[in-house]
């Protein structure tokens, strides 16, 4: 019941503890005294040291008949060793001339393992190592072994936060791209890390630490850990900007000036001519940048970040900053498929859908955008000269110029990037007649890099001259494919 007691009086204590933060206690007198049947709470910070003193007050009766054994008084008796029997509670205990031993032990925490907060010696000298809690336990035992003596020392080591201290307070975070819907750009939280002058290690497990994070700027959200003597920072923004981080550990607050910075490739999707090169650029980042291709064959990439188009195909040209990627998606072509792209994206972005007005400037449907942009660039007509043709008309010229694709389209050949801009795939009602079910076609323009996976692989998403990005996912498998031009 005793123990029962000073344990549930230790808890009550270490919640306090808790409610009042991270409030540094520093110990006037380093000398802890306990008393028989003591339940002990004792605060420090890290470094300090002390001394356990037990307070023995032994029974204070004597043997009124040395020679006498077994003798009786008034509430029980003694033996020739002087030792005492109490009838009250039945048990053996040490007379004043009998000699105390004192042991001193840190008890072991199931969840903390071998760890421990403070040391102590066969003395009962101890030191406060690091934070967290720790018990120890002081036993007294006589002469003859029996045990005259019981308490409990219960110790709360905090950290004098006035000693810790960052080494950085002003840094530049950089926003890389997570993805996009439209025009939106959204991006990963930028890492941060500062390490952190501190007399003992400071990690997530530390006792007190308390972490908090707010900025100054409302549209930025930021967040904080610390492990290992570093602080690591997480910071959330959407467009370039700066704000000051209010770190707080132990109660102590520490300031954080950050720039964001979004990171940018100057594109993500280029047609590029076969035979021509281009310089690739990245904005908001001023340190080493590791280029490559995952198809110099096709579009290779200096050291600078030149991009020559080598062969008719699709690459991704990655820059590599860190551990982070950014990339562009690089169809090499003709001249005049460039041209017929450039073409059909106009088209199907600023003209008029109309059917009844197709052939006239300022309006299109999906087979007269096909017809305007090859005929304008090259000298495919798909069998007319003057008037836009329609898409069986359209699909059935493929089919007897020998333009169409074997295996007709399966989006797995996006995501292996063997479409190549200016690529025309056909709707059917019925893929048994394809030709006279046909009822719609729209020209492929190439593709974006919009991201990564974990395994460092680019992500890429087919583009379309008058559709959203991604739209391949429409067409049945087995569609028309056609390629007009090489």
């Amino acid at each position: 019941m005793k123990k029962a007691i000073r344990h549930l009086l230790f808890t009550v204590a270490l919640l306090l503890c808790v409610v009042c933060g991270s409030s540094q206690v520093q110990a006037e007198d380093k000398t802890v005294t306990v008393t028989d049947g003591d339940s002990v709470q004792v605060q420090l910070q890290v470094g300090d040291t002390g001394k356990i003193i037990p307070f023995f007050t032994p029974v204070s009766a004597t043997n009124p008949d040395s020679t006498a054994d077994n003798s009786w008084d008034n509430d029980g008796y003694y033996d020739d060793y002087g030792n005492w029997y109490n009838e009250d509670d039945y048990s053996w205990e040490e007379t004043q001339e009998t000699p105390v031993r004192f042991t001193y032990t840190l008890r072991e925490d199931y969840w903390e393992g071998d760890d421990h907060s403070v040391t102590i010696d066969e003395n009962g000298n101890f030191r406060a190592v690091t934070s967290g809690t720790d018990t120890v336990d002081v036993y007294g035992y006589g002469a003859s072994g029996a045990e005259v003596f019981e308490a409990e020392v219960y110790f709360t080591v905090s950290i004098d936060m006035s000693q810790v201290s960052l080494k950085k307070t002003k840094l530049t975070g950089y926003l890389f791209e997570s993805g996009r819907s439209g025009d939106e750009i959204y991006y990963q939280a930028a890492k941060l890390e500062i390490p952190i002058s501190s007399p003992v290690v400071l990690d997530e497990n530390t006792m007190g630490l308390y972490i908090g994070c707010d900025s100054s700027d409302s549209d930025v959200w930021a967040s904080a850990s610390v492990s290992d003597n570093k602080l690591y920072l997480e910071v959330n923004a959407s467009k370039k900007c700066s704000t000051v981080l209010t770190v707080t550990m132990g109660g102590r607050e520490f300031k954080v000036h950050v720039t964001l910075r979004p990171v940018k490739i100057f594109s993500n999707s280029y047609l590029l001519e076969k035979g021509h090169s281009r310089k690739f650029t990245i904005s908001g980042y001023s340190g080493k940048i590791s280029w490559s291709s995952t198809n110099p064959g096709v579009a290779s990439v200096s050291k600078s970040g030149v991009v020559k188009g080598r062969a008719i195909g699709n690459a991704v040209i990655t820059a590599k900053m860190g551990d982070q990627r950014v990339g562009c998606a690089v169809s090499v072509t003709t001249a005049a498929i460039k041209k017929v792209c450039a073409r059909g994206t106009y088209i199907g972005t600023n003209w008029t859908y109309s059917k009844p007005k197709r052939a006239q400037n300022g309006y299109y449907d999906c087979s007269a955008l096909v017809w305007k942009a090859y005929r304008q660039y090259t000298k495919i007509n798909f069998g007319s000269s003057s008037y836009p043709g329609t898409t069986k008309t359209e699909s059935a010229w493929c089919r007897d110029h020998k333009k169409l694709l074997k295996g007709g389209f399966s989006y797995r050949k996006i995501q292996k990037m063997q479409l190549n801009p200016g690529d025309i795939v056909f709707k059917s009602d019925n893929l048994q007649t394809p030709y006279t079910t046909t009822s719609h076609v729209e020209m492929f323009t190439g593709y974006a890099c919009i991201g990564y996976d974990y395994d460092g692989k680019p992500i890429v998403v087919d583009k379309w001259a008058a559709r959203s990005d991604g739209y391949g996912y429409s067409f049945a498998e087995g569609s028309i494919l056609a390629r007009p031009s090489k």
